[in-house]
């Protein structure tokens, strides 16, 4: 009897592994496919936004350097400035990415261009553009 109850006990014991362990090779298998998932999902993401950054980048060469365009041909007087800043103002609706450019914004902007187009202009006459030191006026 005491044989039958040591053998009944060693069998539960078995089982209890048993169970216990392929609970844990089950937790364990879920865990990696969740992790899995997960830097999939990440991937994907960092993917999206890689591709939604370059756009808003193309965008916004393509809108400066077409300023630039307008400031070396018709130059950078007062009422070319206005103009350029109705631009920006008319563009602004179709590029909801680049809404930061707005009329209070347009110092910097402007100081951009004209380095810019300093640059494009000292580099073809073979001269290092110099960065000019932007003031706490240019931001207003």
């Amino acid at each position: 009897m005491k044989r039958d109850t040591r053998l009944v006990m060693l069998l539960l014991l078995v089982i209890g592994c048993s169970l216990t362990s392929l609970t844990i090779w089950k937790v364990l298998s879920s865990r990696d496919r969740a992790l899995a998932e997960v830097d999939v999902h990440g991937l994907n993401l960092t993917q999206a936004l890689n591709t939604y950054t370059e756009g808003i980048v193309r965008q916004s060469s393509l809108l400066l350097l077409g300023l630039v365009e307008r400031l070396e041909t018709e130059g950078s007087g007062p009422v070319q400035i206005q103009r350029i800043s109705t631009l920006i103002n008319l563009q602004q609706p179709l590029m909801p990415q680049l809404s930061g450019i707005t009329a209070q914004h347009m110092p910097l902007v402007m100081a951009w261009i004209s380095w810019k187009v300093e640059s494009l202009s000292s580099t073809a006459s073979g001269a290092r553009p110099r960065l000019r030191k932007l003031r706490s006026s240019d931001w207003r």
